[in-house]
């Protein structure tokens, strides 16, 4: 892992701890918004998404964060990890417009179109990055980040891993996998999420058929990353929700649902200090859907809908601090 070289910003926030107080719950909320540029043209963007052609616009751009803003209000989450954000900048208008309680932010700051972010509430302690790349790859950078939540820190790894678009990609997304991996070990004894659109189905393994090593695992060992059920979590394993909840993906391709919108936890949730495991659920909201019943995601041409994808949220537990914010 690097030291990251990232545009962070942090304001100053008042806080009460009350270290005896009652227990207090954390929610954290993931979601690629599907490529949500601003309304700036500034050479990166998708041609779909071009100001000079006439094809987006800064009214748009507005419309877009109005919209989303509104969801992620209605879940009223305390940490907000993004996919498919352009910029730092687009953070910061959503915290200027819409989003004031989330005083801190923090981005990704490659050289590709689309970027990973931070909103939170809380402070932000470090920011890094965990590289995965090998000298013929090119693929997105991992964004960690730690938060400091009373006496407690609570690290959350935001990820966007290649996507399966033209095929061929499974070991691209194993070079993702095989980072996070080893940042995971690295990082065992401590509170940490793991989230993002990693594209990529928890049982993955077992819809190829067992054809080929994916870069998720269900109840197996391999190069991947390992995903078992609450109980059976091992040091370097995490727990996925998936298999245990209610619903039945956040993406829709081809008719199928999928699962490849994750948060996953490690075996340090479900100890008695800090932080645990609460629950787990995908905001599927009637105005999240479209008349098929899938996600309302945005079209560019009719000017309206959300993402492509459903936001899913955790919540976390701890009974160790109470905060008020002023």
């Amino acid at each position: 892992m690097k030291k990251v070289l990232l545009v962070i910003v942090i304001i100053s926030v008042s806080c009460c701890l009350d270290k005896g107080g009652r227990g207090h719950n954390v929610k954290v909320m993931s979601w690629n918004v599907q490529n949500l540029f601003d309304g700036v043209d500034n050479g990166v963007e998708y041609s779909e998404f071009s100001v000079e052609k006439g094809y987006w616009s800064e009214e748009l751009y507005l419309k877009r964060l109005k919209l989303l803003s509104k969801v992620i209000l209605l879940n009223n989450p305390d940490i907000v990890a993004l996919q498919e954000i352009e910029s730092l900048k687009v953070l910061e208008d959503f915290r200027e417009k819409y989003l004031k309680d989330y005083k801190y932010i923090t981005s990704t700051n490659s050289s590709g179109a689309i970027q990973l972010g931070f909103m939170s509430k809380y402070p932000i302690s470090r920011v890094s990055y965990i590289d995965p790349n090998n000298k013929s790859s090119k693929l997105r950078y991992l964004l960690e980040v730690e938060f400091l939540i009373g006496d407690n820190k609570l690290i959350v790894i935001n990820n966007h891993w290649k996507s399966k678009y033209g095929g061929g990609s499974e070991n691209l997304r194993l070079l993702s996998s095989i980072a996070l991996k080893k940042r995971i070990k690295e990082l065992s004894g401590q509170d940490l999420l793991i989230v993002g659109d990693l594209n990529e189905s928890y049982n993955e393994y077992q819809k190829v058929n067992k054809s080929y090593t994916t870069a998720l695992l269900f109840n197996e060992d391999g190069l991947g990353i390992t995903l078992k059920n609450k109980g059976s979590i091992g040091f370097d394993e995490l727990y996925t929700p998936w298999p245990d909840s209610d619903f039945s993906g956040s993406y829709n391709y081809r008719g199928e649902w999928e699962t490849i919108d994750n948060i996953l936890i490690n075996h340090e949730l479900y100890n008695s200090d800090g932080f645990s495991y609460g629950s787990f659920y995908v905001d599927s909201r009637s105005m999240l859907l479209n008349n098929y019943g899938t996600p309302y995601r945005w079209d560019v041409q009719a000017q309206g809908g959300f993402s492509d994808h459903l936001p899913v949220v955790v919540l976390l537990e701890t009974s160790s601090i109470k905060t008020n914010w002023e």
